[in-house]
C-alpha cells in the first residue's frame, strides 16, 4: 500500500470552497499523495490559497498556466505533471470521504486493476447518486454496464493507473460541459479490470455560482449545446465501432428515481 497517487485539481476562481477541498485531500488517511493544483489563471484568491497550502504541505504542487485554457486542458496539464503510479481527478469545490484513497487503492491493488470506481453522492439530485452494493472486480462487458459509465461519465469517479492512461494516450477534449464521456467510456472499455469500491464516496457538490450553474448567458449556452453535440458524436461512434450497446437513459433515470 505504498503506491503513490497524483491528485489532480484544476483551479479557476474557486476561492470560496478551495481550502475545504484541499483539506479533504491533504488529511486523507492515505498519505502517499502528490497534490497537483493546476492554476488556470484565476482572478480571485485561489492562487494564494494554494501557495499557503504548499508552504504547509510539501505534497502540494502548484502548476500554473500562462493563459486561461479551461477545465479539460487543466486536467491534461495535471496528467503531464503527475509522477504517481495512479491518478485521480477532483474538482476544486467537491469533497471525498476521509479514507477515500485508502479504499480505492486497496481495491485497485488487490484486484491488480487499471481502474477503481467509487460511489457518488450527488447533492443537487440525490436520486442520481451512485451507490455500489458490493466490492467487485469487473472485466468484459460488465465493466460498461455496472460502472454506469455510459450514463454518468464523470472522470472524478475513478482512480486510474497512470501508465495505462498514458499508454492509451487518453486526453480530455475541449468540449465543456461533456469533456468526460468521450474519454471515460474508452478508458473503462480498455481497462484490464475495474474494481468497484462502495465505501469510497465522492461528494459532488452543487454550487449555484459555479461555471456550469451560473446565470444564463446565450452565447455560452449555444457553445455548450454545440460541445454536447460534438461529444455525443465522439463517444457514440466509439460505442458503435466497438459494439457497445447504448443504454436507454429514460428507463435508467426512471428506475433510478423510483428504486
Amino acid at each position: 500500500m505504498d503506491k503513490s497517487i497524483s491528485v489532480i485539481i484544476p483551479i479557476y476562481n474557486a476561492e470560496k470552497y478551495l481550502k475545504q477541498t484541499l483539506d479533504a485531500v491533504r488529511f486523507q488517511t492515505y498519505k502517499n499523495l502528490e497534490i497537483i493544483c493546476v492554476l488556470d489563471c484565476p482572478t480571485d484568491n485561489s492562487a494564494t490559497i494554494v501557495e499557503l497550502a504548499a508552504r504547509e504541505d510539501g505534497r502540494v504542487k502548484p502548476v500554473r498556466h500562462s493563459e486561461n485554457l479551461g477545465l479539460p486542458a487543466s486536467r491534461n496539464t495535471g496528467v503531464r505533471n503527475a509522477s504517481g503510479e495512479y491518478i485521480h481527478f477532483i474538482d476544486s469545490d467537491d469533497l471525498i470521504s476521509p479514507d477515500f484513497y485508502d479504499v480505492m487503492m486497496s481495491g485497485a491493488a488487490d484486484a491488480d486493476a487499471d481502474v477503481a470506481a467509487c460511489s457518488v453522492f450527488y447533492e443537487k439530485k440525490p436520486w442520481r447518486s451512485i451507490w455500489f452494493q458490493e466490492s467487485e472486480a469487473l472485466s468484459g462487458p460488465a465493466k460498461i454496464e455496472k460502472t454506469e459509465v455510459a450514463i454518468l461519465g464523470w472522470s472524478w469517479r475513478y482512480l486510474i493507473r497512470r501508465n495505462f492512461w498514458n499508454d492509451h494516450e487518453f486526453s480530455f477534449p475541449n468540449l465543456v460541459p461533456m469533456e468526460d464521456m468521450p474519454v471515460m467510456i474508452p478508458m473503462i472499455y480498455h481497462a484490464n479490470k475495474v474494481v468497484l469500491c462502495p465505501s469510497a464516496v465522492y461528494f459532488y457538490k452543487y454550487r449555484a455560482r459555479s461555471i456550469l450553474n451560473d446565470e444564463y448567458d446565450s452565447a455560452r449556452q449555444k457553445l455548450h449545446s454545440e460541445n454536447r453535440r460534438k461529444a455525443r458524436k465522439l463517444f457514440r461512434e466509439f460505442m458503435r465501432v466497438n459494439k457497445i450497446k447504448r443504454p436507454n437513459r429514460l428507463l435508467y433515470y426512471i428506475r433510478k428515481r423510483f428504486a
